[in-house]
């Protein structure tokens, strides 16, 4: 079988010359992600996946903007925890060791990274990856994106929501409703369940509400 020969430089061409007054710039090493990591026994296939998912820009641009919050994360979890009476050391989050590994990674340091934590809580989501044997990188690739996602999708995982805004400055209520104040008129709360009447100053707290008006025959 004849192997045809590719030229280097059709596959890494060399880049065009810099313009006249033009200035190289150099990122610096934290902002490349550059840092190896250890093989724990032959867990080539893990790392191999680290390094890609590291430098995926969408997984990057996720985790370096700070969407998962570890510290935030484990937080909420304790939080969560103690408010239903639980005790004893939190289950492992995936979101919060993908948010390690970015920080590590981009951190500038070049020493090769030991992943211990990562492993450990990949067995914790993927029983039959427990050990330090060799795997398949893709199907350890499915196993991790589908424990991320698992994870974060737990309550205590979750973003609170946003805080609903208040009336505009200067808002008050229509004369009319000020009208049936006066009045006295009745107002009543309700629901799916059941109608209960409401006082006037229940009613003066409530974002929004409902006016009536009854058409009365004139003596």
């Amino acid at each position: 079988m004849a192997l045809e020969r590719v030229d280097v430089d059709v596959l890494m061409p060399t880049p065009p010359p810099l313009p006249e007054g033009g200035v190289q710039l150099k990122l610096p090493l934290s902002l490349l992600g550059l840092r190896g990591l250890n093989n724990l026994g032959q867990t080539c296939f893990m790392n191999c996946i680290l390094q890609i998912l590291v430098h995926c820009p969408p997984v990057a641009r996720f985790f370096l903007s700070d969407r998962h919050n570890r510290h935030v994360c484990q937080m909420r979890r304790r939080q969560a925890q103690s408010d239903s009476g639980g005790d004893g050391p939190l289950k492992p989050c995936l979101g919060c060791e993908m948010d390690a590994i970015f920080a590590a990674c981009f951190s500038g340091t070049q020493a090769p990274l030991s992943p211990h934590t990562f492993i450990h809580a990949m067995w914790c989501s993927s029983e039959h990856f427990a050990g330090y044997e060799q795997h398949d990188a893709h199907e350890f690739l499915v196993a991790l994106l589908a424990g991320i996602y698992s994870a974060m999708r737990q309550p205590s995982c979750l973003p609170p929501p946003p805080p609903v805004p208040g009336p505009p400055t200067g808002w008050r209520r229509p004369a009319a409703a000020e009208h049936l104040y006066d009045l006295h008129a009745s107002w009543f709360h309700c629901d799916d369940a059941s109608v209960t009447p409401a006082t006037p100053k229940a009613v003066r707290s409530c974002k929004a509400y409902l006016l009536f008006y009854i058409r009365k025959a004139v003596s």
